[in-house]
C-alpha cells in the first residue's frame, strides 16, 4: 500500500498538480465511500424500518401527554 501511495505521489509531483485538486479528489473519494456504505447499510435493514410511523394531528406532542 505504501508503494502505491509513493507512486501516486511521484506521478502527481511529476505532473505538477497542485494541492487543491488533490484535496478535492480526496474529499470526493470520502463522500463516494460514505454514500456507498450508507446504501449498503440501508439494504441490510428489514423493509419494516422503511415505513414511516403514522403521525397524529399533533405529531410534536407525545401520545402520553396530558394536554
Amino acid at each position: 500500500m505504501s508503494g502505491l501511495s509513493g507512486l501516486a505521489l511521484a506521478v502527481t509531483a511529476a505532473a505538477g498538480v497542485g494541492p487543491r485538486p488533490l484535496v478535492l479528489l480526496t474529499a470526493g473519494s470520502f463522500v463516494t465511500v460514505y454514500a456507498l456504505d450508507t446504501a449498503a447499510a440501508l439494504r441490510l435493514l428489514p423493509r419494516a424500518v422503511w415505513r414511516a410511523a403514522p403521525r397524529s394531528s399533533c405529531w410534536w406532542r407525545s401520545p402520553h401527554s396530558s394536554s
